[in-house]
């Protein structure tokens, strides 16, 4: 089956509009690690476009593999490993407690990132260089590509001092007066009683 320059052009914006969809949401996946229920619709929305994606990519490989230059089987590699980790990630993510230790699917979930921004790295340098062909298309990319780095660095700012908000720990503005006032010792036996001076300098039990 041939395939004119046309197609292949129409498909390689398909899956650069793909691409930057599934950046922009990466972007909020690491930025905003709170599994509620918008996280979870990214999630799923990550999964099903990736496999799209997968799919698509793997009909364009086919279709120009063997005419590529260097940049566009680079950036073919990139994404091919890529996917390959995400699709260990959807496999084996859900029974690696019973199947397989944590280290590898770790691993794999930072390949699976790293080399998915190298390979949109290369193909919006390839993108860039040929802006004469589709000046509208490369610079569109550009800008899109360009603010969904801003919002991957505004979420990752965000959660982080978010996370250090979470992590301190405040005291009160007014300390309390006795141990009557404070949390009861949640390691305490039942019927523990507590030591806790008087303003007389005697001591006297409290039931915890």
């Amino acid at each position: 089956m041939e395939y004119t320059p046309r197609s292949v052009s129409r498909l390689l914006k398909f899956l650069a509009i793909g691409l930057l969809l599934i950046l922009f949401n990466s972007c909020y996946l690491a930025g905003f690690e709170n599994p509620n229920a918008v996280y979870i619709a990214n999630l799923g929305i990550h999964f099903g476009l990736g496999s799209i994606l997968t799919l698509a990519f793997l009909i364009y490989l086919f279709k120009t593999w063997r005419t590529g230059s260097v940049i566009e089987r680079s950036y073919s590699i990139m994404f091919l490993i890529s996917a390959g980790c995400g699709t260990a990630i959807l496999i084996f993510g859900a029974i690696r407690p019973f199947l397989l230790p944590a280290k590898p699917l770790h691993l794999a979930a930072k390949a699976h990132v790293i080399t998915g921004i190298i390979g949109v790295a290369i193909l919006a340098f390839r993108i860039i260089r040929n802006r004469a062909q589709q000046p509208a298309f490369a610079w569109a990319f550009g800008v899109v590509l360009s603010l969904s780095l801003v919002f991957a660095m505004a979420g990752i700012g965000y959660s982080r001092y978010a996370k250090a908000g979470r992590d301190n720990i405040r005291n009160p503005n007014t300390p309390p007066l006795s141990m009557e006032d404070e949390a009861p010792d949640p390691k305490a036996p039942s019927g523990r009683r507590l030591q806790t001076p008087t303003s007389t300098g005697s001591s006297r039990q409290i039931s915890s």
